[in-house]
This record gives structure tokens, C-alpha cells and sequence, in this order.
């Protein structure tokens, strides 16, 4: 839940878990320099939830 904060900790436990599922794969990854793979999983995920939740 947002509470108008911007700040879900839902959501950034989410994207954590999947970060983590992503660096198990490549290795540790760089914030600045995504693989065009992960940021394409990262857009599929991101249409699969619903409501952006």
C-alpha cells in the first residue's frame, strides 16, 4: 500500500526478489547498464501484474 508516498514496500520487495532471480542468472548487474534481456523480462513482468500491483 502507497499511501500517495510513492513508496510501496510491496513492490520493491517484489522487484528485489526478481533482481535477485535475474543476478542468480547473469551474475551481479550494474543499475546503469541493464542487459536489453532483463529490461524485456522487466517490461513482460510489469504487463502480467495486474493493476501495476
Amino acid at each position: 500500500m502507497s499511501l500517495g508516498t510513492g513508496y510501496d514496500p510491496d513492490r520493491r520487495a517484489g522487484d528485489r526478489w526478481f533482481a535477485r532471480q535475474i543476478e542468480g542468472r547473469y551474475g551481479q548487474l550494474s543499475p546503469d547498464a541493464l542487459p536489453l534481456e532483463w529490461l524485456l523480462l522487466l517490461r513482460e513482468l510489469e504487463r502480467e501484474t495486474p493493476n501495476g500491483a
